[in-house]
């Protein structure tokens, strides 16, 4: 063959295989187009067969590039409202919510997903005082308790990652009472989450915290920022709290712990211990009126917390988990603006139980707090039991110059002078 019929031919096959990559790209483009329809058919019948809640959005889009290999399907303006007797309340508000569909799935009776991503959302999750929450909008069907071997076949949904972006969240259950407040937060968990016992690897962060038990505030616009491994059992509605490393604002804690749900409650076991912290970050955690006051505050020493909530909740038996916190602080130092007097060598111990969340069985265990100032001390240790009656006991020492320790912390909202001999 000579040398112009071989660059010839080599040519015709070049442009050939050209053209077929062209025509096979820009088929693989067109799927969407052609899926669109019957994806946005299927999601509708999906969802008005399978939920008790009302579920509107503007259009789906479908596109191979946001998670390719897999089509993902968005959908826009989405509204959820929530089940009985919340079917007027929002459950869940985005600007948009994507699925990663398998392709292949889109040819059989059932569409898998693989993602669910919710973006600018907000989400409202209420439970009423008698239990009832809005979030039971899945249709119970009787094939549901009948497992079959080919857990492919018998779900419509393989989640492996579910992601919230910039979404603001409200948990409030009228029946504790507790309400939880996470603005901004950013969710990704990553697990087998359709399988029956699972582990959910999570990062989360979130920029402003709160939290209220029994009409208390207890955190308040907190940062968190969390890397949590859960293992989930779906069979008996079990949550195993692994491995748990939390900040809150600058404080590192720890948390362990144990959630299933038992006949008509929740059975508890929550452990959080902060670990080698510093008092100024424990101090991080004050109330945001006393952050500029914090700001000023030159502090040193150590810190230990620890939070324990154990137990049955259980409404209809009048039922509360017990629950446990503690502090200790050593070798602290304050002095407000460089002050020339601060209060030093500050070490303090002190317990707090509160069996069955009842106040009247509450007992406080200070078994130290001590400072100095200047020339003065303070040396404390007490104990107190119940509310009405309480019984308190205590042995306090004191030789203080109330204007030096005014002048050395400047609390905000109190002015104080003289000198205190106890």
């Amino acid at each position: 063959m000579s040398k112009a019929i071989f660059l010839k031919l080599a040519k015709r096959i070049s442009i050939g295989l050209a053209t077929l990559i062209t025509l096979l790209i820009l088929c693989i483009l067109s799927i969407p187009y052609i899926f669109e329809k019957e994806v946005n058919d299927k999601v509708k019948s999906f969802a008005n067969a399978h939920i008790n809640g009302e579920l509107n959005y503007t259009k789906v889009r479908l596109t191979f590039f946001d998670q390719f290999p897999l089509l993902t399907a968005s959908m826009d303006d989405v509204l959820l409202k929530g089940a009985q007797p919340f079917k007027k309340d929002t459950l869940l508000a985005a600007k948009q919510v994507s699925f990663g569909v398998d392709l292949m799935s889109l040819l059989k009776s059932k569409i898998i997903i693989d993602k669910f991503i919710v973006n600018q959302g907000k989400i409202n999750i209420l439970v009423d005082s008698l239990g009832n929450a809005n979030y039971n909008i899945y249709k119970s069907t009787p094939t549901d308790s009948t497992k079959t071997k080919d857990n492919s076949e018998s779900s419509a949904l393989a989640f492996q990652l579910i992601r919230f972006e910039n979404t603001n969240l409200h948990y409030e259950d009228q029946s504790i009472p507790l309400w939880i407040d996470a603005k901004d937060l950013d969710y990704e968990g990553k697990g087998d989450l359709m399988s029956n016992i699972f582990d959910l690897n999570t990062r989360a962060k979130i920029a402003a915290f709160s939290f209220s038990f029994d009409n208390e505030l207890y955190v308040d616009k907190k940062s968190i920022d969390a890397n949590l491994l859960t293992r989930i059992n779906t069979d008996n509605l079990s949550f195993v709290f692994e491995r748990n490393d939390i900040k809150i604002n600058q404080l590192p804690v720890r948390f362990r712990g144990l959630l299933s749900f038992i006949s008509h409650g929740y059975h508890l076991d929550f452990k959080l211990k902060s670990q080698e912290s510093t008092l100024s970050e424990l101090l991080s955690l004050v109330p945001n009126s006393y952050a500029s006051w914090i700001k000023d505050l030159s502090v040193k020493g150590t810190s230990e917390v620890f939070v324990n909530l154990i137990g049955d909740y259980i409404v209809d038996n009048n039922e509360m988990p017990d629950l446990s916190l503690g502090l200790t602080i050593n070798n602290g130092y304050l002095a407000y603006k460089q002050s020339g007097n601060p209060l030093t060598d500050w070490n303090a111990k002190l317990r707090i139980d509160l069996p069955a969340l009842n106040l009247h069985s509450l007992k406080v265990d200070l078994h130290q707090f001590d400072f100095k100032l200047a020339s003065g001390y303070f040396n404390a240790k007490g104990q107190i039991a119940g509310l009405h009656p309480v019984t308190v006991h205590a042995d306090m020492q004191s030789d203080l110059d109330l204007g030096t320790l005014h002048s050395s912390l400047q609390f905000p909202g109190f002015s104080f002078g003289g000198r205190w001999n106890l």
